[in-house]
């Protein structure tokens, strides 16, 4: 069975007379800080590294409940768009921020030296998460000046598309308590988000079954690598890197985290497989 692309639906609605209107209008709600120090834009809007925990981005979304405000914080990977830290607050303080980014370091350890780029939000400005930035060895990263939103364009689409799967027109969260909509928004990126809603940019592959797809080949280039003595094959040729040094310390580096991102992936899997969100996460209301 064939998948139609977003777009193919978006013309057969416009032939057939149905149209989608946002019915909310963008909100920022994270201000920056004018007078604290600024890290410098090193993503320069490129999302599509090569490898996994290499440039993450991260950001606060809100959502109205009955008691109040939940504040969502995720980190996500741009290799292959999976939420691999995440944490939810009734505030949206710098604490929040550094939970996930702890909650990120203890599930994916291998994040040592990653880009994690955010807005100028005086959270991410803080002393607090610049001391977390520092202690787990990641290298901050922040939209260029002048508030240009684009510079953390993929994280802000990824907060449309849950909001718009999960929340709009099927859930009225202003008659949810926090902690129900907590539930249903963990559930929705652990189990379906990262191991089942298929993603055009992974080729049609849930983000956790990309990961396990990269993880697989590097069992292809151990092999490849003990076969040729030290010695690493240039992907796709057949020939050898003129800069062989470089090359084998990051393929090394590669296979020392490769086996504990496998064995989080087998528990995240093992423990997910069996749960099956509500039906209203996967059709939409009438």
């Amino acid at each position: 069975m064939d998948i139609p692309s977003e777009r193919t639906v978006y013309r057969i609605m416009e032939e057939i007379g149905i149209s989608h209107h946002p019915r909310r209008r963008p909100n920022g709600i994270i201000k920056a800080d004018r007078e604290a120090r600024k890290s410098d834009d090193l993503l320069k809007r490129d999302f599509h590294p090569e490898e996994p925990l290499t440039k993450c981005v991260t950001d606060i979304t809100e959502i109205k409940a009955s008691d109040g405000k939940l504040y969502v914080s995720a980190v996500f990977d741009c290799f292959d768009a999976s939420v691999i830290g995440l944490a939810m607050d009734t505030n949206m303080k710098a604490p929040l921020c550094v939970q996930a980014l702890e909650n990120t370091a203890k599930a994916y350890p291998g994040i040592c030296g990653a880009i994690i780029h955010s807005d100028r939000g005086s959270q991410y400005t803080s002393q607090l998460y610049r001391s977390a930035i520092r202690q787990y060895g990641i290298q901050q990263s922040m939209n260029s000046a002048g508030g240009r939103c684009h510079d953390n364009a993929r994280c802000e689409s990824m907060w449309a598309r849950m909001k718009s799967e999960l929340l709009y027109d099927r859930y009225d969260t202003e008659k949810m308590t926090t902690d129900e909509l907590r539930t249903i928004i963990w559930r929705y990126f652990i189990s379906y988000w990262n191991n089942r809603r298929i993603c055009s940019a992974n080729g049609g592959l849930p983000p956790m079954a990309k990961r396990q797809q990269y993880y697989d080949s590097l069992k292809h280039w151990k092999k490849e690598y003990e076969e040729h003595n030290g010695s690493v094959p240039t992907r796709g040729s057949g020939n050898f890197e003129s800069d062989e040094a470089k090359e084998i310390a990051r393929l090394r580096r590669q296979l020392r985290d490769a086996q504990d991102a496998l064995d989080i992936l087998k528990k995240t899997s093992a423990y997910w497989k069996n749960i099956r969100l509500p039906r209203e996460i996967y059709i939409r209301k009438p």
